[in-house]
């Protein structure tokens, strides 16, 4: 699991690095503008130990790119505003590997939670997801062990998952997801092997290959209709799930897409 993470943050950072420069036309390299007007900077919060580097996104919003804090595992609360800026974005890999937070409170300002922002946060058992929250990125919280629940805002217009966004969080158990959700992408919820229901929207259009596999424990998930696209082993090894009526008849459902589910 270490070894995957590992390689997805080195291609998070290959990327970063590819697009620091650029060459003109005589093949000179020049400076990027990649919309950040400051180095991080950092933020205490009051009354703890806790603080937070950030920066600015186009000098009217703040990201957070990184945390510090007591080794003593705790509740962090993200603050609103810093410099009296929205805090917008949780960063790539913001808090990649805290072992130290249990608890994660966002403020409604926020909008994106980047790539492998809570990644292997051990120790995290709860986070509010804010209405205003647009976008996941890849593997945001994978190998969240802790992580008990994930229920995000019904009432968005558009909703983004990035691929192996709950990979192997081992204690989740009920995922309520919004209606603005088209595609649930690969790997998002393989090897959660306590989750039990997922509630999909009616508007949901794709199921990426093998986005629920090894879901062992996973006993409801209402498929909207057959004309989805399933991805191959989508749901492979989840033992106590029915297959839906339709899923050896339909046109887009991949390679043992329901493989050793309930008949």
């Amino acid at each position: 699991m270490k070894k995957l993470l590992c390689l997805l943050v080195a291609a998070l950072m290959l990327t970063v690095a590819l697009t620091a420069c650029k060459k003109d036309k005589t093949g000179k390299s020049e400076a990027v503008n990649l919309t950040v007007t400051a180095q991080d900077r950092e933020y205490a919060a009051e009354g703890s130990t806790d603080a937070f580097t950030y920066e600015f996104v186009n000098g009217k919003t703040v990201r957070i790119t990184g945390f510090r804090g007591s080794n003593t595992p705790h509740a962090v609360t993200v603050p609103a505003q810093i410099e009296e800026r929205p805090v917008t974005e949780i960063g790539d890999a913001a808090f990649y590997e805290k072992v130290n937070v249990t608890v994660v409170t966002l403020p409604d300002t926020v909008t994106t939670i980047g790539d492998l922002a809570f990644s292997g946060c051990d120790q995290l058992t709860t986070i509010n997801f804010p209405a205003a929250l647009r976008s996941v990125g890849k593997a945001a919280f994978a190998a969240c062990i802790r992580l008990g629940a994930v229920a995000f805002s019904a009432d968005v217009e558009t909703f983004s998952l990035g691929d192996m966004a709950f990979y192997n969080c081992k204690s989740l158990r009920t995922v309520q997801l919004p209606a603005a959700l088209t595609k649930v992408p690969a790997h998002c919820f393989y090897k959660c092997d306590q989750l039990t229901t997922v509630a999909l929207s009616a508007a949901l259009e794709e199921v990426g290959e093998f986005a629920f596999m090894q879901c062992p424990a996973l006993t409801t998930v209402n498929l909207p209709a057959d004309a989805i696209t399933v991805g191959d082993y989508a749901f492979a090894e989840c033992t106590h799930l029915a297959r839906p009526a339709w899923w050896n008849t339909a046109e887009k459902v991949g390679v043992n897409a329901f493989y050793n589910c309930l008949a």
